[in-house]
């Protein structure tokens, strides 16, 4: 797995590929544009501070890692190309659609063992051949 170090060690390099087995998030901060014409300078800069925590604390505590946030400063920037970061985006904007704050692919709802997720049927996503079963979280609406 391409751990933060290897880059540091310089034993990556710009142009290498290597595949890993990895869950791909997106996540927006909707309204941000709204906010941001409301909300004073310092909070507009403290906003995305703070989401950044919330969303990257839970994830580094159960020792995963966060390869990209695009606007974090103290983050590594590497690109994740491919049909699962595709997907990943396809399904983030379905949240919207389905008036669900998180959703789930199957790949994901299976590694979870299906814990905690319900089935809310199957979507066509944008470019993606067969439509994909989709999860939300149970009783979060």
């Amino acid at each position: 797995m391409l751990r933060r170090w290897r880059v540091l060690d310089g034993t990556v390099r710009r142009g290498q590929v290597e595949a890993i087995r990895a869950a791909v998030r997106v996540s927006d901060m909707r309204g941000f544009t709204a906010l941001s014409d409301r909300l004073s300078t310092d909070a507009v800069i403290e906003l995305p501070d703070s989401y950044f925590e919330a969303v990257a604390r839970p994830i580094e505590e159960r020792g995963g890692e966060i390869l990209k946030f695009i606007g974090a400063l103290a983050r590594l920037d590497f690109t994740v190309v491919g049909r699962a970061v595709n997907e990943a985006s396809r399904v983030e904007a379905l949240c919207r659609v389905l008036a669900r704050p998180l959703l789930a692919t199957a790949p994901f709802a299976q590694a979870l063992g299906g814990r905690g997720l319900v089935s809310l049927g199957f979507h066509a996503l944008r470019g993606v051949r067969e439509p994909q079963e989709i999860f939300g979280v149970e009783g979060l609406l």
